[in-house]
């Protein structure tokens, strides 16, 4: 406390195991004396919470695409750039994946958009459902996605990335979603390089993916 008082004035907020709050100002006066006022900020307290609130979700809606509720591209590159930080510096694995449902046009012209937009859906729920709790899992276009994996080298990566590819073309697995699709992907592993060049290797292996015949998996260089 000698510290402490040597300061005239503090001033600090108190939370009571009521929910209540208050703020109090404490002043050292002569001979050693203190005096406390306390002022009821619970009010304050939970306007503060409900800013706070706000401020979450319009970030989340921010960061989110709104059809599948999967991150959306500005995100994802937010955190590509993040995870390629945390890979460097630690030392550790990290695999970038771009995904592509084939003949996704096809789909929109033959059954209609809302058709095609249930396609996207049951692909993001499949991909929740399939992938690891610390990937980033992403919508970064039309049909569109991407895929971070921290941790995870390219072989790992391609087997997660193939049961994703089986589970969706098992029948058993789109109950009610009334038609057939499939995906291509590339994937790339992190080597130090910049983030344009990372994204650039994973791109090209999609490329190779569709040019091959799609509904398949190709391995950047």
């Amino acid at each position: 406390g000698a510290k402490r008082r040597s300061c005239p004035q503090r001033t600090f907020e108190i939370d009571i195991s009521d929910g209540r709050w208050f703020l109090a100002n404490e002043t050292l006066l002569p001979g050693g004396w203190l005096w406390h006022v306390f002022t009821d900020i619970t009010m304050l307290k939970s306007n503060e919470r409900v800013l706070q609130l706000a401020r979450d979700a319009a970030q989340l809606a921010a960061d989110t695409d709104p059809l599948t509720g999967l991150l959306n591209r500005r995100a994802a590159m937010e955190r590509l750039e993040a995870e390629m930080q945390n890979a460097f510096r630690d030392g550790t694995e990290l695999s970038l994946v771009l995904i592509d449902l084939d003949h996704f046009k096809s789909i929109n012209d033959r059954y209609g958009h809302a058709r095609g937009d249930a396609v996207l859906c049951h692909f993001a729920a499949a991909g929740r459902r399939q992938l690891r709790g610390g990937d980033v899992f992403a919508r970064i276009g039309g049909e569109e996605f991407l895929l971070l994996m921290p941790g995870a080298g390219i072989a790992a990566a391609t087997n997660a990335i193939d049961r994703l590819r089986g589970h969706i073309a098992r029948a058993e697995n789109r109950a009610g979603l009334g038609c057939v699709y499939t995906m291509s992907a590339g994937i790339a592993q992190f080597c130090g390089t910049p983030a344009a060049d990372f994204f650039e290797r994973a791109d090209r292996a999609l490329y190779r993916a569709k040019h091959l015949g799609r509904d398949r998996i190709e391995q950047a260089d």
